[in-house]
């Protein structure tokens, strides 16, 4: 079949997305999948289809529909264009191309899965690492650790969003096109740390009012 793609609404380089609202809707296998496959380009829920197939999770149109539907409305993904194509009757046909929003989706998540028992496992070993490094005798308060540290992912992400939102610089935007987005997230990881402790060294000391 010969086509021909429209493209009408195009890609931008960095979206940074922060809230509870993309944490939760990113927490969904399905969901993640789409914007994997859109990586590459715009695609037509047909091919998603296809893909979605191959990779042993086979879906439904009407379930890729409502995945981009959700992902649409959180701003992640955008109607790209259209495909036009004859079919076997040599009638003009469209479909519909969908694309990321941007080619980097930067939408930083806790540290930790939403599960409670691997949430307080987490925390228990962060509590035996601060303890160790930071010469404390007793264990910290968990929940006070907890708190403490969702503060800190927060104004980690509310940093990183401010700098990609004022980033001008042609050489950082250039070098992002080259990554595949699993390499970028640990780049972008390690980044946000240090933006976050350059700007807020207190947060050390925050830390250790927890501990008894």
């Amino acid at each position: 079949m010969t086509f021909r793609d429209i493209i009408t609404n195009q890609q931008k380089v960095v979206q940074v997305f922060t809230g509870d609202e993309i944490e939760e809707l990113l927490s969904e296998t399905n969901h993640r999948q789409v914007l994997h496959f859109l990586f590459k380009g715009p695609l037509t829920v047909e091919e998603l289809e296809i893909a979605f197939e191959k990779s042993g999770n086979e879906k439904s149109d009407k379930s890729i529909y409502r995945y981009l539907g959700k992902l649409k409305k959180a701003g992640l993904v955008i109607e790209a264009g259209k495909r036009i194509f004859s079919d076997q009757a040599n009638q003009i046909k469209t479909q519909t191309l969908f694309a990321r929003v941007s080619k980097i989706i930067f939408a930083p998540i806790k540290f930790y899965e939403q599960q409670d028992k691997i949430e307080r496992r987490s925390l228990e070993l962060v509590n035996e690492i601060l303890k160790e490094r930071l010469g404390h005798r007793d264990s910290a308060d968990l929940d006070c650790l907890k708190g403490k540290m969702d503060v800190i992912y927060k104004q980690r992400n509310q940093i990183m969003k401010e700098f990609f939102e004022n980033v001008n610089s042609d050489k950082i935007l250039s070098l992002i096109q080259d990554f595949e987005i699993h390499e970028l997230y640990p780049v972008l990881d390690f980044t946000g740390w240090i933006l976050l402790f350059e700007e807020h060294p207190e947060f050390f000391k925050e830390l250790s009012k927890c501990f008894r």
